[in-house]
């Protein structure tokens, strides 16, 4: 039953949007539409992410001018119909320059206009994030600043007063870093911190974030409300589209994540006077002229009316497996659209690495059609009608070395995922560059004195074909190159990693075993995969030599990712290492662990040329966007001698 909502109870919706950077059109018409949906609940403040209204990811573009002004009067154009949309207070996140430097800000908007811009006061600049290059952290008090029509706003540390409602602000980094700006805002006591994010998707880390929205709720007796970005943005960062409300230490609200909609709705009532009398018992209000660095601005705020706000959400319990599966699925789906491509395609191997790629597709459009029906194929740019078969193109192509046990687990994939598959043998077209060669040289090519490249012929030979595919189908081609290869260099340059995109190179071997089987004997909520056994069956092979297998070539994938993590994560050295890793009992340690550096230090320069890849923990190997490595150097000589004085 419809009732007034008393000055105690405030309606809050919380956004997540699927934005472009640069889309300046179409993220301005996200967030109005998600306005107009809105109208029926009629929420007192509409909290949208960070700079939603240019997308995070525009990278250098930020540095232009022009960027800037268009942020400005985009918000502007936002405002102005949103008042005509929905009678509210509307928080949106875009740069602006100020006294030649940029800030990262959220601008609130209200009656038509902008009402105070808020600056975020850290930066993150660690692994993926850049924003220290693009945008200054806020230090000092609010100013004016001067908007495109002319008039005057504050801008800078601000708390606002909605009719004697109190609103503090912190912009992602804020809440993730010691002296954080809510610690100031204590003095004001406020009702509610408001946090717009662009945190990008990590294994577990929605267990952070709910961690940080409670703990911030309690430490500071107020409700903290959290959202996120939704969807893959500009190519390798995912959002999970989060939605966290929190209240006096208790989660209240928490989203379903990893949608295929442009963006999701998440509207709560919370009762700020069990805030108030909470905090009351915690902290004495401190008057005004004592608050130094920020300002207090009172905003009028039109009363709502109960009448269907979204219950509580039980806490987000998803597997690491479940979370690849949506996470990467997502991550395909709006790489596909954004790019305008038609399809993938997949040189299916008959190996673990590109079976997985392919049932990551098949599940992206499974997933999508379930969320979406129809509207799935439409935002594909497929006709209604279209299906699997039609966007996932695979080929086995067959050379000397190949098996038939590879070939059958390629083909009973493909069917299984009822992808668009085929066969051919490129043995004759080896053959023809082998023969040319052995022309120039004048001399024949033998295993015993050609190993690597013989090897590596077959690898090529692959590539052209898998191209052509890709062409003549308007599709993607997919790198499938795991990161424990990737680490180690064990790929060949424009063999098998040829391809526009990677999305498995951002974790390892064994994890991917270890999903493959989870797929094959319980499975997503589409049911298990019981044909991936013909890939769990095998142990990993390139099939370039015969008798080849992977961990002959190199060392136990179990133990090459345990030295990635120690080397690339923890930046460890080989003799710190060692030392970890001694007390394990591992055969040949020592020298497993100086091949892991020879390897990597040999092998920066393929790295450098790795297709994008999804960045989905915090061992990334992708040098444009978490671990940066000279492509030369002394090769750790000198720390790889030392473990021979161990």
């Amino acid at each position: 039953m419809s009732a007034e909502l008393t000055s105690d109870v405030i309606r809050l919706s919380l956004v997540p949007l699927n934005q472009i950077p640069l889309d300046w059109k179409g993220n301005r018409a996200r967030i109005l539409s998600a306005l107009e949906e809105l109208k029926s609940s009629a929420p007192e403040i509409v909290l949208f992410p960070e700079l939603c209204i240019t997308g995070y990811g525009c990278e250098d573009a930020f540095y232009s001018l022009d960027v800037a002004e268009r942020a400005l009067s985009s918000a502007l154009e936002v405002a102005q119909k949103a008042h005509a949309i929905l009678d509210t207070t509307v928080v949106v996140g875009l740069p602006v320059r100020y006294h030649e430097r940029i800030y990262n800000c959220a601008a609130i908007l209200r009656e038509g206009k902008i009402q105070c811009i808020i600056p975020k006061q850290n930066l993150a600049g660690d692994g993926i994030h850049y924003e220290p290059r693009w945008f200054t952290a806020w230090r000092g008090r609010p100013v004016e600043t001067e908007l495109p029509d002319h008039s005057q706003v504050p801008m800078g540390p601000m708390v606002l007063d909605q009719s004697g409602i109190r609103i503090a602000f912190e912009i992602c980094e804020d809440c993730w870093v010691p002296n954080r700006p809510a610690d100031k805002y204590t003095e004001a006591s406020p009702d509610l911190i408001l946090c717009p994010s662009a945190s990008h998707f990590a294994f577990g880390k929605e267990n952070i974030r709910r961690g940080i929205a409670v703990d911030s709720s309690r430490s500071y007796a107020c409700v903290y409300a959290m959202v996120n970005l939704l969807g893959n943005e500009s190519g390798r960062s995912i959002y999970d589209g989060c939605a966290i409300v929190a209240s006096l230490g208790n989660l209240l609200y928490e989203g379903t994540r990893f949608s295929f909609k442009d963006y999701t709705l998440h509207t709560v009532d919370v009762d700020i006077a069990a805030v108030r009398s909470a905090r009351s018992r915690l902290y004495s209000f401190k008057e005004q002229s004592e608050l130094a660095e920020y300002a207090m601005l009172p905003l009028k705020i039109k009363r709502a009316k109960i009448l269907s706000a979204t219950p509580p959400g039980p806490p987000d319990s998803m597997s690491k497996e479940l979370e690849f599966l949506h996470a990467v699925s997502l991550g395909l789906f709006d790489y596909l659209r954004k790019s305008h491509s038609k399809g993938y395609v997949v040189s299916l191997s008959g190996g673990a690495d590109s079976a997985a790629c392919a049932l990551l597709i098949e599940r992206m459009l499974r997933l999508a059609e379930r969320e979406l029906g129809s509207l799935a194929n439409q935002k594909l740019g497929l006709t209604p009608n279209a299906g699997v078969h039609d966007i996932l193109h695979t080929i086995y192509q067959a050379a000397e070395q190949s098996s038939q046990t590879t070939r059958t687990a390629a083909r009973e994939v493909a069917m299984a995922l009822r992808a668009d598959h085929h066969e051919e043998s490129i043995s004759d077209t080896v053959e023809s560059y082998t023969t040319k060669i052995e022309t120039i040289l004048g001399r024949k090519l033998t295993w015993q004195t050609d190993d690597l490249s013989l090897q590596n012929i077959q690898a090529r030979v692959r590539s052209p074909l898998a191209w052509l595919f890709a062409n003549t189908t308007g599709s993607i081609l997919i790198t499938t190159s795991n990161r424990s290869e990737g680490s180690v260099g064990y790929c060949t340059m424009d063999g098998d990693t040829s391809g526009g995109l990677a999305p498995i190179a951002g974790v390892d071997k064994a994890y991917l075993k270890q999903w493959l089987l989870w797929m094959e004997k319980t499975g997503d909520e589409f049911g298990p995969v019981q044909a991936l056994r013909y890939i769990n069956e095998q142990e990993p092979t390139a099939e370039l030599r015969a008798g080849q297998t992977d961990e002959r070539d190199l060392m136990p994938y179990s133990l090459l990712d345990q030295i990635e993590a120690l080397a690339v994560r923890d930046k460890k050295s080989p003799k710190e290492i060692y030392q970890i890793l001694s007390g394990k009992s591992i055969p040949d340690l020592s020298r497993h662990i100086a091949r892991f550096f020879r390897l990597w230090t040999q092998n920066q320069w393929k790295r450098e040329r790795l297709a994008p890849s999804f960045h989905l923990d915090d061992r990334n190997i992708d040098p444009r966007s978490w671990m940066r490595f000279p492509i030369l150097s002394a090769g750790y000589a000198e720390e790889i001698a030392e473990l021979d004085s161990i």
